[in-house]
């Protein structure tokens, strides 16, 4: 078939186009085109159909400060006349049956409920807005419907149909006419045919993303009415509610490097949850004593890649990591005490470089600038470019652990010390029951700096720890795994 529309702009091969309108020829039922511009896909699927055809597209909405890229350029895009000019290409070719919605997908396939004879799929061509628009629209096409995704030859849409798609064996008929991945959907009594789990998760700093990509990895769907929302604390109570009452199983994926001790007698034990992640067996051991009656499992290390123990030839570069006050400011007197303490031997250290990396206000850290010692305004976001830079690491929490992750000879802060609440100053009630479990070896007030460098050097002093508190890395199809034996568990408990 010849281009029946030469004169609508648009980025689609003669036989991609030919594929488009022969599909939609096969049709009973409404066909959705995600991703129009100007119109040209548009129009080879309504001409071969008297069906509806939905157009999604933002058009000539751009965010604030939007700055035009080279392909923008090329395809008009910055013109902000672009639904204009699709309006008048459906009008001058009589396709009446086009049915236009302005939005971004990822808004109008939320609240979608049509079935879906044909979907075309070529808007934002990143991974998580490619498998959104999927995971969103997908579930409505009909059996012996047809999914059309373009342009597979870019890597991240080509990651979806071959990571997520094909696996779910969902689909049959599968083929590639130049760029336009074809295939169409199977019977649903199909045995191979499964539907897909989905998650909800709420994003507490960097430490959610790795469990997110990992479930996305195994072909997860990202849901509001999920299988599994995953929470890193339990005091979210009205969207903890609301997700249990629609059937959702609630789990505690981890907060930090360390177990939840503020389940001890400081925020109510998360009781409607049906388990709490933890990321080796150390953190599992401890967790087990703090809420005993609520299911643990492990997941492993997800917040950087673990690396062996590097012994350095020499300690010439030093990382200290303060602990840091809370976003109010405020910070615990016992922690400011121990940052002062540290800082100041640091600072009486000869042919040592001191690279002191902080989070919020100097002051508030207790500390002061130093024209011996270089200092790093940093974020609490999980990076480690600065310990990978380092000889030695001295720090406390989620810092001190990425650190000894990172292979690095480490010395940690307050280890023997109560922990509390840098707001309120409440202290957990059994910390002597279970904190001589989780204290890194080696703590400051231990002994002389020093001495202390000389343990950190020497990898058979923390060993131990790094294999029961890092563990081994986290791997998507555990992850997935545990999750769907927890979902299991909590469907069988609510059957009882």
């Amino acid at each position: 078939m010849s281009n029946l529309f030469p004169d609508i702009t648009g980025v689609l091969y003669e036989e991609e186009q030919s594929k488009l309108h022969e599909i939609a020829k096969t049709t009973t039922h409404p066909i959705v085109n995600i991703g129009v511009y100007q119109g040209l896909s548009t129009a080879q699927l309504a001409s071969g159909t008297k069906q509806s055809v939905y157009a999604i597209d933002i058009w000539d909405e751009r965010p604030a400060g939007y700055v035009p890229s080279k392909r923008d350029l090329m395809r008009g895009y910055h013109l902000k006349k672009t639904q204009d000019v699709f309006l008048e290409n459906m009008e001058k070719h009589g396709l009446t049956n086009v049915i236009p919605i302005k939005g971004n997908s990822k808004v109008v396939g939320k609240t979608w409920d049509t079935p879906i004879g044909v979907l075309f799929i070529d808007g934002d061509h990143h991974y998580k807005s490619a498998l959104s628009d999927y995971s969103l629209f997908a579930k409505h096409i009909v059996v012996g419907g047809w999914l059309a995704i373009h342009d597979y030859h870019i890597k991240d849409v080509r990651r979806v149909i071959d990571e997520i798609i094909i696996p779910s064996g969902l689909w049959t008929d599968i083929e590639l006419t130049e760029t336009l991945w074809v295939c169409k959907r199977k019977s649903c009594t199909t045995a191979d045919a499964k539907p897909p789990m989905t998650y909800w998760i709420r994003h507490h700093q960097h430490k959610g993303k790795p469990i997110e990509d990992a479930l996305i990895s195994q072909g997860w769907q990202c849901s509001d009415a999920p299988d599994i929302a995953l929470f890193d604390t339990a005091r979210n109570k009205p969207i903890e509610r609301r997700f249990r009452r629609g059937g959702a199983t609630l789990v505690v994926y981890p907060h930090t490097a360390i177990a939840g001790w503020w389940y001890d007698g400081i925020l109510e034990p998360p009781n409607g949850f049906s388990a709490i992640l933890a990321i080796g067996e150390g953190q599992k051991e401890v967790q087990n004593i703090i809420t005993p009656n609520i299911r643990v499992e492990t997941i492993g290390w997800s917040y950087c890649p673990i690396l062996p123990f590097q012994k350095p030839k020499a300690i010439k570069q030093i990382l200290f990591a303060p602990i840091h006050p809370s976003l109010n400011g405020k910070l615990r007197s016992e922690a400011k005490d121990v940052n002062v303490r540290v800082y100041k031997r640091l600072l009486e250290m000869k042919g040592v470089q001191i690279n002191l990396r902080v989070i919020g206000d100097l002051e508030k850290n207790g500390l002061w600038h130093s024209p011996d010692v270089t200092t790093t305004e940093a974020q609490p976001d999980g990076s480690y470019a600065e310990i990978d830079s380092a000889d030695l690491v001295i720090g406390e929490g989620m810092f001190l652990s990425l650190a000894v992750a990172r292979g690095k000879p480490a010395i940690g802060m307050n280890q023997r010390v109560t922990q509390k609440v840098n707001w309120s100053g409440r202290v957990p009630k059994r910390w002597n029951e279970y904190n001589h479990l989780q204290a890194y070896p080696i703590d400051f007030d231990d002994a002389d700096l020093p001495e202390l460098i000389d343990k950190a050097v020497d990898e058979s002093q923390v060993s131990n720890w790094k294999k029961r508190f890092i563990g081994e890395q986290l791997q998507p199809e555990h992850l997935s795994n545990v999750l769907k034996d927890i979902r299991n568990e909590h469907a069988k408990q609510r059957e009882q």
